[in-house]
């Protein structure tokens, strides 16, 4: 667990199964991602159990974004952790009503102390649909420069839409 001034990071438990569902099978944060259909609670249940697996194996870690009680309020994900390169991909949703709280940035800011300070990593990454306007706020408020665009990356409903990869050296 990571605690911060506001909010910790901590990992996935049993008990966060009911969240879980909601926050995956919310079709308003499917147009941001590439899911496509809902997930089953056997499913989620399987991959909580699964899900403490080490990120140096599989290249990817979720933690769950939770205020100081260890009520569930968002997930943070790292992926495409490359220990050779020092990079790594970093993923965020935060649910509605926590939004445009600074939740989103104080767990930003501990992902990149601890990815930082035990994993020596020197730069992390986001992959942003340019339509996603809070999230591109997001990223450059929390240090991340915008790198590059991939023009027509992301079918968002009936428009296509370019990806922005935003950096954050650290």
């Amino acid at each position: 667990m990571i605690k911060g001034q506001d909010v910790l990071l901590r990992a996935l438990e049993p008990a966060d199964l009911d969240w879980l569902y909601h926050m995956e099978n919310d079709p308003a944060l499917w147009s941001w991602s590439d899911v496509v259909q809902p997930y089953s609670a056997y499913q989620l249940s399987e991959y909580i159990l699964k899900s403490q697996s080490d990120l140096i194996q599989t290249g990817q870690y979720r933690w769950v974004i939770a205020d100081l009680q260890k009520n569930p309020i968002g997930l943070l994900d790292i992926y495409h952790y490359h220990h050779k390169h020092l990079r790594a991909a970093v993923g965020i949703v935060v649910s509605p009503e926590q939004r445009k709280k600074g939740v989103g940035r104080q767990a930003l800011s501990l992902l990149s102390l601890w990815a930082k300070n035990q994993l020596g990593i020197k730069q992390l990454y986001a992959e942003v649909p340019h339509l996603n306007q809070a999230s591109r706020s997001l990223f450059l408020s929390g240090g991340y420069r915008q790198a590059a665009e991939i023009k027509d990356w992301y079918r968002h409903g009936d428009q296509i839409q370019h990806q922005i990869i935003y950096q954050k050296w650290l």
